[in-house]
């Protein structure tokens, strides 16, 4: 369990560092960020593991296969954004396909939150397409940090990340 919060802050940090980035901000102001995951992880530190060595090796291959066909899928999709000029539009799309991995995962480890993780990943995506561009990176890569902090917290909650 350990690792998927380590997982889940780590990339709700990078999602802060992204939205930074795209919006042309100052990199630094990401340090929040980082204060807010270090926070869930000393606060979580104690949040129980109740899964054996078979599922931890169950749920490791789950993870390899659904992330790998998620890197592929964003790599893919940056590619033809960029040929188009429509590089702005990068995070929304990025956090459709992370939302749609968490679902496979939610089924395959099982996890309810993951669920719940991907739908509001794919409706904050959806909702950063509809943003104007200027706006878009800034709003989806908060959100989507936002929606990982509270799986992290929830999934901790539940002994299940």
């Amino acid at each position: 369990m350990r690792t998927g919060l380590w997982i889940l802050n780590v990339m709700a940090v990078f999602w802060c560092v992204g939205a930074l980035h795209f919006s042309r901000l100052p990199l630094w102001w990401s340090v929040p960020a980082v204060v807010i995951s270090a926070a869930i992880l000393l606060g979580t530190r104690h949040a129980s593991d109740e899964t054996d060595d078979a599922d931890r090796s169950h749920v490791g291959r789950l993870v390899a296969i659904w992330s790998s066909a998620e890197g592929v899928v964003i790599f893919l999709a940056a590619n033809i954004l960029i040929k188009l000029h429509m590089a702005e539009r990068l995070l929304p799309t990025m956090a459709i396909i992370v939302g749609l991995h968490f679902l496979p995962l939610a089924r395959g480890i099982p996890a309810r939150i993951y669920y719940w993780s991907g739908a509001a990943l794919v409706l904050v995506g959806a909702m950063g397409w509809l943003l104007p561009p200027d706006n878009a990176p800034l709003a989806t890569g908060l959100l989507a940090a936002a929606t990982l902090w509270a799986s992290a917290l929830a999934s901790a909650k539940r002994g299940r990340a």
